[in-house]
């Protein structure tokens, strides 16, 4: 008998260390987790990843803080498990640098349930909401023989797509892990949802894991909805019943089917009536979209029945179709506001051509020389064309050099001579020329140079040229060209 109970002493100590290197990986998985995220305010690590106390006792483990701040801050510890009591040891004020504060934390079971626990601690930056959470693994000893004080201690897992079609197998699969020394003849697993009603069991020796994997098909009419699936454990300790909840899954059921549509078009005078029939031909409720192809000036002209939305000038219907529901859309368009708008379109027109000034001024400039990276000397031409039908006369140009720039005396052959420059204080220097007289189609042209002190860097604008005629006997009238004249690099 001694024999075996050595043996059978030996295997649990196996078995203990076994768990032990399993919670070790785990911690330090997560520890090089939290010290992992991109540029963190501040980080956490507990030490030793497992403590193992008897009942009653209360658990020692180190705590370090380290942030990224150059003044020092104060910390809060705490763990939202109301069956645990955790505290520091000392007030958390960590002072800046890599080695931040090393502080005690005491842990306290608020039970006597044996086994052994993940407990999450949360340390969280005094004033705000930045936390950082973290897991002290501590296991809870019974001073008494493991078949007496042991109870069920179940942790699992549940899997499966997130989203599937009707009609298609789907795959769940359950892990489950026996975190205590109870050898479990029986353990029921209950699958809960909207669309999943299921029970398995399996049997779960020691701190043994197990993977339960099985299929079902849902029916292939089952409509698309977002449901939870619910998995419960339920461990059998004599005349008790023990359970445990395991995290629910989210999944998705898809639609299936598609939207027909057929078009008819009827033509008539100007315009045309077009009818558009959607279907839906799936077994599941669909949304329908149709647009039709438009534009601003389109949209003038065509009238729609039922009303539609407007995306960047289309129209577009979108509704929701059950199974066989089949609405149309007419589209009728009318083009005779169209041949208003363009008979007015040709009457404003001939009234430009029969109002517009015959005096048309045209200017231009051109770089000759540039000093530094800049302009330094422009040429600029004045184009003065009479595209009236008659003669004009007294025709009087003025132009503005700006006072970054000055004309330059040299004469441009076979242009216009100035009739008078004049030097004005806050503008520049005004120019004037003098043209007796311009026949219809006759073209002078006005060429001068500006040159400036400085280089004139990026783009210069000159203002527009402007000039004074008379079309008929004692009648004046003023005109200027269009735009403005610019150069530049």
């Amino acid at each position: 008998m001694g024999f075996v109970e050595r043996v059978s002493t030996s295997i649990s100590t196996i078995r203990r260390f076994i768990v032990l290197l399993a919670l070790i990986s785990l911690a330090s998985l997560a520890s090089l987790s939290v010290f992992a995220q991109a540029e963190p305010t501040f980080s956490i690590r507990v030490t030793p990843s497992l403590k193992s106390i008897d009942v009653g006792e209360t658990a020692l483990y180190k705590l370090q803080v380290i942030h990224n701040k150059p003044d020092q801050k104060t910390f809060e510890v705490f763990t939202p498990d109301v069956m645990w009591d955790v505290r520091p040891g000392k007030t958390l004020i960590v002072p800046p640098g890599i080695d931040g504060l090393v502080a005690e934390l005491y842990i306290r079971p608020l039970h006597e349930t044996p086994g052994i626990f993940g407990i999450p601690i949360i340390v969280q930056l005094a004033g705000t909401q930045r936390q950082e959470r973290t897991i002290a693994n501590l296991e809870l000893v019974s001073l008494f023989a493991p078949e007496i004080a042991y109870r069920p201690a179940l942790r699992g897992s549940v899997s499966l797509p997130e989203s599937f079609v009707p009609g298609e197998p789907i795959k769940i699969t359950v892990k489950i892990e026996n975190q205590n020394r109870i050898d479990h003849e029986r353990i029921a697993i209950k699958f809960r949802s909207d669309l999943i009603n299921r029970d398995e069991e399996i049997s779960l020796g020691p701190l043994k894991q197990d993977i339960v994997a099985f299929e079902l098909t849902l029916d292939e009419k089952t409509p698309p909805q977002s449901d939870l699936l619910r998995t419960t454990l339920f461990a059998f300790d004599e005349d008790k019943s023990y359970q445990f909840d395991l995290i629910p899954v989210p999944y998705s059921v898809l639609a299936w089917g598609e939207i027909a549509q057929g078009e008819t078009v009827q033509r008539t005078f100007l315009g045309s009536i077009r009818t558009i029939r959607l279907t839906n031909v799936g077994n599941v409720r669909r949304m329908a979209r149709y647009v039709f192809d438009s534009n601003l000036l389109l949209n003038l002209f065509i009238k729609t029945t039922p009303k539609s939305a407007r995306e960047n000038g289309d129209h577009v219907w979108v509704q929701p179709l059950q199974a066989g529901e089949s609405p149309t859309i007419t589209i009728t368009s009318n083009y005779w506001p169209l041949y208003v708008i363009a008979l007015l379109a040709a009457i404003i027109v001939a009234g430009y051509y029969l109002f517009r000034s015959p005096l048309l001024l045209k200017k231009r400039a051109t770089m000759l020389s540039a000093r530094e990276g800049g302009i330094s000397e422009l040429r600029i031409t004045v184009s003065v064309q009479n595209r009236g039908k008659k003669d004009l006369r007294k025709i009087r140009v003025i132009d503005l050099v700006p006072r970054i720039a000055k004309i330059s005396r040299e004469s441009e052959l076979g242009s216009v001579s100035p009739h008078k420059v004049i030097q004005h204080e806050r503008k520049g220097q005004i120019i004037h020329w003098h043209v007796d007289k311009l026949e219809p189609g006759e073209e002078r042209m006005i060429s001068y140079r500006i040159r400036s002190e400085l280089s004139i860097l990026g783009e210069l604008e000159l203002p527009s040229v402007m000039a004074k005629f008379e079309p008929e006997p004692h009648v004046s009238r003023t005109t200027r060209s269009g735009g403005r004249a610019s150069v530049g690099f």
